[in-house]
């Protein structure tokens, strides 16, 4: 076996126990997420009610106003379904 291939096999062992190191500690934390749910859901549903309260208790900052104009059809019109139709001269 020549340097380069001994080089090689342990780059690639090193790479191996570094993705099964990786795998062992993300299964750690999750591990670890799971004997905790409770404070976990505790923390979300706490922060969740904070938020809800904040909003519901903060004055608005924007407020809007619109009007909508419907004017009359003029005299020469027909609505014929979905489309307007001029009578007269064109």
């Amino acid at each position: 076996m020549s340097d380069i291939d001994q080089i090689s096999d342990k780059r690639e062992t090193v790479a191996d126990q570094e993705s099964q190191e990786s795998s062992l500690n993300l299964r750690h934390y999750w591990h670890i997420v799971l004997e905790r749910r409770w404070l976990v859901v505790a923390t979300f549903l706490g922060i969740f009610a904070l938020s809800i309260i904040y909003l519901v208790r903060s004055t608005p900052i924007y407020t809007a106003v619109t009007r909508l104009q419907i004017d009359r059809p003029e005299a020469g019109a027909i609505d014929s379904g979905s489309q307007l139709v001029l009578q007269g001269n064109h």
